[in-house]
């Protein structure tokens, strides 16, 4: 990502659901306002998509509250399964 780090951005949407304070993340205050008001109380899935497959990332992408992780190449069929797994977990 040109301007932010993929776990920093799960990170920040993360907070934003929860209604947290955002402005360590220096974010443009306009930026920080609307994904407050569009996160706010939801669980917005996230999936790691990422070439970089080493040892550990997996880990460091759920535990950067990621719902899933996928590494290139893949199969359509991978994705469809990650995409459908990733939305039979969100709470209704």
């Amino acid at each position: 990502m040109p301007v932010m780090h993929g776990l920093t951005a799960s990170t920040v949407i993360r907070a934003s659901e929860q209604n947290n304070d955002l402005t360590h993340f220096n974010l443009p205050p306009l930026l920080a306002e609307k994904l407050k008001e569009q996160c706010k109380g939801k669980h917005i899935p996230i999936i790691a998509m990422t070439a970089n497959a080493m040892e550990g990332d997996r880990q460091k992408c759920l535990a950067a509250s990621m719902d899933n992780y996928l590494a290139k190449p893949f199969e359509p069929a991978q994705i469809r399964a990650v995409i459908a797994e990733s939305i039979q977990r969100l709470p209704e």
